[in-house]
């Protein structure tokens, strides 16, 4: 069994006048309400359900229009989300101001990178370029090559040669010879004892020896060089530029290698006993 309550209602903003039934079922659940009007109201609400088809679309047309899948509509927005269409790229558009992505090229339409700005370089892969460019820079393998000359020099100045040494009295027994080549110097270590003579240097133009026999080294003053060992005991592409002395034994002997790659002693105020002779310790540096 089903109940219905009835409401007559006027309402005075509109004009409006009808009557309203709510119809309940056994559980006093409202099963449906019924409007009554005027025909002239009834009619009017009719009219504007009948318009909204003319005048509005539902959700599904809506975005049917939007996707605009066959391109039958120009939609065309003057703004979007405050920015105007100049604010956008469009779909067929160009950058002929910009380079493209592989813009390498072998004029300098880029810029070239100078010691002021940023630019486009191109790289020197030698070590003949005698003035500075702008855009050029040095490759990384004639880094390589700079290193490698670099340690190749260094590993020449502190490289040592021992020289061997033959003949002329045995100097091989006293003397030691290093030389570096790329600096051109000579070390040489002459150690001997008990020093008594030297030897005959070379004969005069009378045939005579400019060191006369005993040739002394010690117990007098001598005037000349006492030779130790005469010419060419040094190899020719060793022997010193200049001739070098250095003195010795509290300075009153002088040891010299000369030019000519000989080695002699100068006793200058005749120190020295002839008995045991005089004991040599030098080390010399000169360059050849």
């Amino acid at each position: 069994m089903v109940e219905c309550k009835t409401r007559v209602f006027y309402e005075t903003d509109s004009g409006m006048m009808g009557a309203e039934v709510k119809i309940y079922g056994e559980d006093g659940e409202n099963i449906d309400n019924i409007i009554i009007t005027s025909e002239t109201k009834l009619k009017e609400i009719a009219d504007k359900v009948l318009e909204m088809d003319d005048n509005y679309i539902d959700k599904d047309e809506l975005t049917s229009i939007l996707i605009n899948a066959s391109e039958a509509l120009t939609i065309n927005a003057t703004r979007f989300q405050g920015y105007v269409p100049a604010d956008f790229a469009r779909a067929l558009h160009s950058h002929s101001e910009y380079a493209q992505i592989n813009h390498s090229s072998p004029q300098d339409v880029y810029g070239k990178g100078t010691p002021a700005n940023y630019g486009h370089n191109k790289l020197v892969n030698n070590l003949l370029t005698s003035s500075y460019n702008d855009g050029e820079a040095l490759s990384a393998y004639q880094g390589k090559v700079l290193k490698d000359a670099i340690d190749s020099a260094v590993t020449n100045i502190c490289k040592w040669e021992k020289i061997s040494l033959s003949g002329h009295e045995n100097i091989g027994n006293y003397c030691t010879l290093y030389v570096n080549q790329a600096l051109r110097l000579a070390r040489l270590t002459y150690v001997r004892d008990s020093v008594k003579k030297g030897v005959a240097s070379s004969k005069d133009s009378n045939n005579r020896d400019t060191n006369p026999s005993p040739y002394w080294v010690v117990g007098a003053q001598t005037v000349g060089a006492i030779y130790l060992h005469k010419s060419g005991a040094i190899p020719d592409a060793y022997q010193p530029t200049t001739r070098v002395h250095q003195s010795f034994y509290r300075g009153d002997f002088v040891f010299h290698v000369e030019t000519n790659g000989s080695i002699s002693v100068h006793n200058i105020i005749g120190k020295g006993s002839k008995d045991t002779g005089i004991n040599i310790r030098q080390n010399v540096l000169y360059h050849y």
